[in-house]
């Protein structure tokens, strides 16, 4: 009878690989769940906004919406928040155990710091543009940051040109980003 000298390393590098491998699948979950919210969120909005003006006769009719609509508005908001918390707490986790992981690979290691600097970042933005938005007036407002993509929602009912304007300037001052990158959107 003859044994096979089994190699233990290449045992160890291979489970150190799959959990990798399964952190970054996490990690990219995690990221599609954000997009298809983002994605979700912005549809819903945008298609409120495109109808609005088809709509303004029959909501003008309707006053206990109206009055629905605005009592709900501060929960959104706080909703909004603590649901991108959460969000945000879990993929930060998920960064962090790759980063801790003394089996990391540098390379992997070196993207998950950057990740972790990106979504750090984009967090301090967001609070920033929604203390700098009150400050200019605006009762409440709530700012996703992701890379290429900004989106503001603000309680109005109504945006104009000159309220766009002001958001506009404020963000793109903050974030850096393209005006065609960035979305405000009243919540109304």
């Amino acid at each position: 009878m003859q044994f096979q000298k089994i190699d233990f390393s290449k045992v160890r590098v291979n489970k150190i690989q799959k959990k990798q491998a399964m952190v970054l699948g996490g990690l990219f979950c995690l990221l599609l769940l954000t997009g298809y919210l983002n994605f979700k969120f912005n549809s819903n909005t945008s298609t409120v906004v495109n109808n609005k003006k088809a709509d303004s006769t029959v909501s003008s009719q309707l006053p206990e919406h109206n009055q629905a609509v605005s009592a709900s508005s501060g929960s959104f908001f706080s909703d909004f928040r603590i649901d991108r918390e959460r969000i945000r707490e879990k993929e930060l986790a998920s960064i962090e155990s790759v980063i801790n992981d003394e089996n990391t690979n540098q390379q992997v290691l070196a993207q998950a710091q950057e990740q972790k600097m990106k979504v750090s970042s984009a967090m301090e933005k967001e609070i920033t543009l929604e203390g700098l938005l009150k400050a200019k007036g605006f009762s409440d407002a709530v700012v996703t940051i992701r890379e290429n993509s900004v989106n503001v929602v603000v309680e109005e009912a109504e945006i104009d040109e000159k309220k766009a304007a002001q958001i506009l300037e404020i963000v793109q001052r903050e974030t850096g980003e393209d005006s065609s990158n960035i979305k405000v959107l009243p919540k109304g």
